[in-house]
């Protein structure tokens, strides 16, 4: 399955409030593109504005028929409820003026039936794509038409990995059943200890986690933003059992801003991959993981496609990475800059 937001013809849309995403992680996702729009965190007092949005935005769609989008939910904030208001202590103007501004941030960000110039339009605005599968047996999601730096960008990423999470991140054998399905067989008489075994319906014999492997090209775009580094550290924290592997790929450490929550994610690390750096990035890059001082010399001096391994606590000084033929057409990224673009590396 391929998810190509961007607007247009043929672009992908993802809904932050897709039944898909359990009622808190709404609220919490929500609030993110609220705060990520405004570019500081919400008060309190906007905070519970848009809580009571949502659970309104859930129930006038509902009474449509339909699930409820980014805009049903600016349309709540500037037409709260008197009894909403009441119920929080506030006149029905205080709890309008409450949630005004994450309107107005929704509106920019969303647009409406007037303006479809949203930063988001056609990507978040809208019910998710029919097409959207994400428990395909792969899913690649095309971001190179989303502008690079800008808000849209960001937004997406944090909806995505919401999204991801609650698919993923979750007990799933490999036989497409919940652990619930699968008979407990008792391996311990004397404590009584026991494991999931068969899942007689399905044909399974054994419990099995079903495994993923998480890919992230330029992940610059989630280490650098406090928020998103905070959602890949729940990837991190949950993979071993989830049977998740996260693969993510940056050229340069410097472009990660030093927050705290990108350091937490960038120490939940168990392999670092790092190629041939000039002197001033791989200083950086080794004092920033924490390296031994003579890996930086080491690091300058790789050859092309040769790598330093830091693996738990082992350092491997150069590994060779070997490449097929197809992986090399696959890999070889610099046919746009020479007259011949069939070239291979080989043949350089």
């Amino acid at each position: 399955m391929k998810f190509a937001p961007g607007g247009g013809r043929g672009a992908s849309c993802i809904n932050p409030l897709d039944p898909a995403i359990a009622g808190k992680r709404q609220v919490e996702l929500v609030r993110t593109i609220a705060e990520l729009g405004l570019g500081k965190p919400l008060d309190e007092f906007a905070g519970s504005a848009l809580r009571i949005a949502i659970r309104r935005a859930h129930q006038r769609a509902g009474e449509l028929g339909r699930a409820p989008v980014l805009a049903d939910v600016a349309a709540a904030l500037r037409a709260p409820e008197e009894s909403d208001a009441t119920a929080k202590k506030r006149t029905r103007n205080d709890l309008l003026g409450d949630g005004l501004e994450v309107s107005y941030v929704l509106d920019r960000l969303c647009g409406n039936e007037d303006d479809t110039t949203g930063d988001l339009t056609g990507m978040l605005d809208g019910p998710t794509s029919l097409d959207v599968d994400l428990d395909a047996d792969m899913v690649v999601f095309d971001l190179t038409k989303v502008p690079s730096g800008g808000v849209a960008m960001t937004l997406l990423v944090a909806v995505i990995s919401v999204f991801l999470e609650e698919v993923w991140l979750r007990p799933l054998c490999e036989c497409g059943t919940e652990p619930s399905q699968h008979d407990r067989v008792v391996v311990d008489a004397n404590s009584g200890a026991w494991e999931l075994g068969p899942n007689r319906d399905a044909g399974c014999k054994r419990y099995t986690q079903r495994k993923r492997i998480l890919v992230c090209e330029e992940a610059w775009h989630i280490l650098g933003t406090p928020q998103l580094a905070a959602l890949l550290e729940k990837f991190l924290k949950f993979a071993r059992g989830y049977g998740l592997s996260c693969i993510f790929i940056v050229h340069h450490l410097s472009d990660i801003d030093d927050s705290a929550e990108t350091a937490a994610a960038l120490k939940m690390a168990d392999t670092i991959v790092i190629y041939s750096q000039k002197k001033s990035e791989a200083d950086a890059t080794v004092a920033r993981l924490g390296l031994p001082s003579w890996t930086a010399g080491h690091i300058m001096r790789l050859r092309r496609g040769v790598a330093l391994w830091k693996v738990g606590e082992v350092i491997y000084p150069g590994v060779q990475h070997l490449l097929v033929e197809a992986e090399q057409h696959l890999c070889f990224s610099s046919g746009s800059m020479t007259d011949l673009t069939s070239t291979s590396p080989d043949t350089e």
